[in-house]
């Protein structure tokens, strides 16, 4: 069910007139339900009609991706009326946005009035509860070579074994490294104090423009350690159940309707969870005081009185539930699917064994995770025993063959509404034919371009990462302007969004004509 709704949603030949709207993978269904907006491509029919499942079409009112666009805007609303909020939810179905407050009447009246303008559909309510992230200090002990194992300060778990440009490392939760705690992380010892060094941090906070926070981290071995694609099972780390390691078999993108499990270091293994949907925007309290943080899905138990989180489970692993995800209740067998790392509770709270427990909980798709840190997981092939490297690519494109760039004219970088990506103070629209718009090509040796500004003598380069931009091919010869699965954003003439943290091919403002000084600007978009 998840890789057909997959497939659809990652579908070829998508535009603003034709475009996936959602999903609902509910093995109680007996099929998948796709709403897409529009009429469907032939990439879409092709995918339908080699589904394993059968498939329900239902029309989308909106496509995902302008709902994705929408609940961006209706958040930085949000922040900037000061409303406080539980999360912002495109709707499965396409129809709209639904925000969860934390106040009562008077922010939903507030921020009607702040989303007027948004252009979709906005439902809200009042009554939520900021999620709190699910980490502590004293709480799978001594062995963190597998996902699900208990690691300090604070108190938190690891998720899965995976693999970052050739190196073994391990996968948890940004959040699982306040201030003030370093980056160096242990097990525990027999009395659930600091016990052995297995791990530093090695990878950078991943952060938005509008100040989101995606809640994943790498941890690289120290001292020894080695990482394995397997995962405890069984009881939580202080209980006296048995516990053993179970294989880690695949990774599967998680979808509405889908059974899982949380086995978080503190809960230990627990079932009979449903993914309620994905979240565009969440807001959780931690060490740091309370944060935004981008792309989740929110999985709560039908029973809202059973606990299926407690602190101390954030970075831990979430897998696919029986029957690998077809149906509900617990075991998952000794070889699962990776489907997410846990992030925060949603939900009401309580106290419960000395800790925080919840109904529900957010959590970051693997996908989302993998690609984020350009990673690939670690999986075992029972037929050969060895591990095997599974990886989400991101959705780049082919580098462009056109056009055919001469390093020796200026141009202009020219955006959707005929502006030009300037230098002034800093990166904005400009006019065309102002001189901070135009540009020198500086060719690099691996293929990519830096462009120094013909009115100032500054060089614009990427800061980190690949330290060189990719022309990355578009539609009707225009390119997008990227390096490292970031693309630069001309917004309505003005890049307001700055670098976004993923290309989004079908978003318009990513698209540039690059255009010799002097030269006409032929004006097609999409």
């Amino acid at each position: 069910m998840n890789r057909t709704a997959t497939a659809l949603e990652e579908s070829p030949g998508q535009n603003w007139d034709h475009a996936f709207g959602g999903a609902v993978a509910a093995p109680e269904d007996g099929h998948v339900t796709v709403y897409w907006h529009g009429a469907l491509t032939s990439a879409a029919r092709a995918a339908i009609a080699q589904s394993a499942v059968p498939v329900v079409v239902k029309p989308a009112r909106y496509s995902k991706k302008v709902l994705e666009a929408a609940g961006d805007a209706v958040m930085q609303q949000v922040r900037s009326a000061a409303i406080g909020v539980e999360s912002v939810t495109v709707q499965y179905d396409g129809s709209g946005l639904e925000v969860s407050l934390v106040g009562g009447d008077a922010d939903v009246a507030r921020l009607r009035q702040a989303v007027s303008s948004v252009g979709v559909p906005v439902t809200a309510a009042g009554g939520g509860e900021v999620g709190t992230v699910l980490a502590d200090t004293p709480s799978r002990r001594n062995d963190q070579s597998a996902g699900g194992a208990a690691m300090v300060g604070p108190i938190c778990s690891t998720a899965f074994a995976i693999n970052i440009r050739g190196r073994d490392e391990m996968l948890t939760a940004d959040h699982c490294f306040p201030n003030g705690y370093g980056n160096d992380r242990y097990g525990l010892n027999e009395q659930d104090t600091q016990g052995r060094l297995f791990g530093t941090r090695s990878s950078s906070q991943i952060k938005y423009p509008n100040g989101e926070i995606l809640d994943v981290a790498a941890i690289a071995p120290k001292n020894g350690a080695t990482f394995e694609p397997r995962m405890w099972r069984g009881a939580a780390f202080h209980a006296t159940g048995s516990q053993h390691k179970a294989y880690v078999a695949a990774a599967a993108k998680p979808q509405k309707g889908n059974w899982v499990c949380n086995d978080g270091a503190r809960s230990g293994e627990t079932c009979n969870i449903k993914i309620v949907g994905r979240v565009e925007d969440y807001e959780a309290t931690g060490p740091d005081g309370t944060k935004f943080y981008k792309w989740g899905w929110k999985a709560a138990s039908p029973d809202k009185s059973v606990a299926v989180a407690r602190r101390g489970d954030s970075g831990g692993p979430v897998v696919l539930g029986a029957n690998n995800g077809q149906s509900s209740g617990g075991d998952p067998g000794d070889r699962v699917t990776a489907v997410g790392v846990v992030s925060a509770s949603t939900g009401k709270t309580w106290r419960c064994g000395g800790t925080t427990c919840a109904s529900g909980f957010f959590f970051v798709g693997i996908d989302d995770a993998l690609e984020s840190l350009d990673a690939s997981i670690q999986t075992h092939d029972p037929r050969t025993g060895k591990t095997v490297l599974e990886h989400f690519d991101k959705k780049d494109p082919a580098p462009a063959t056109a056009p055919d760039l001469d390093p020796t004219v200026h141009v202009e970088l020219v955006g959707r509404y005929g502006k030009a990506w300037g230098l002034d103070g800093g990166y904005v629209g400009l006019p065309r034919g102002d001189s901070k718009a135009q540009w020198e090509l500086l060719p690099q040796s691996d293929g990519g371009w830096w462009f120094r500004n013909v009115a100032n003598n500054q060089v614009w380069k990427p800061a980190t990462g690949s330290y060189q931009f990719a022309l990355n091919s578009g539609d009707n010869g225009h390119v997008h302007i990227g390096h490292d699965g970031a693309c630069a954003d001309l917004d309505n003439g003005s890049p307001s969004k700055g670098w976004v943290a993923k290309c989004d091919f079908l978003n318009p403002y990513e698209d540039f004509e690059v255009v010799p000084v002097g030269e006409a600007f032929n004006g097609q978009h999409r």
